[in-house]
């Protein structure tokens, strides 16, 4: 499966493909796979307020399994909040707005995650432990 979604609207500095975009990406995934979101927002213009570390990782979530093996596909770029903002809201205008997972740059283990799906926006604590508010 080729991923023709290559962030081609979003001004940011890509992640090679390869061990360290794999790497961000399933640190990213592990607190949305442990469930219990944090927050739940209705709308991108409640998310906007969530948004306020000066940059993010962005991770189109798109996976493949070969039997109980994952498999990342998508691609990880970086950007910082302005350039995010402008991304989302364009994605959003025209209809194209893919499963995605964000997170401020971090190093190890994020400290939150947002997964964005549809119209479903959750924000994940990447730390075991903190008390859930929804």
């Amino acid at each position: 499966m080729k991923n023709e979604y290559t962030f081609a609207a979003l001004a940011k500095q890509e992640v090679a493909p390869g061990p360290d975009a794999d790497a961000l990406f399933f640190s990213m995934l592990a607190p949305v796979l442990r469930g219990g979101p944090l927050v739940a927002y209705d709308s991108m213009t409640d998310l906007r307020m969530q948004l306020t570390a000066p940059a993010y990782y962005v991770a189109h979530k798109l996976v493949a399994h070969a039997g109980k093996r994952v498999i990342f596909q998508g691609r990880v770029a970086q950007a910082s909040v302005t350039e995010l903002l402008v991304f989302l809201d364009a994605a959003v205008a025209s209809g194209d707005l893919r499963p995605l997972l964000l997170a401020p740059v971090f190093e190890g283990t994020p400290a939150q995650v947002i997964h964005i799906n549809g119209d479903v926006l959750h924000v994940y604590a990447a730390i075991p432990g903190i008390k859930r508010q929804v």
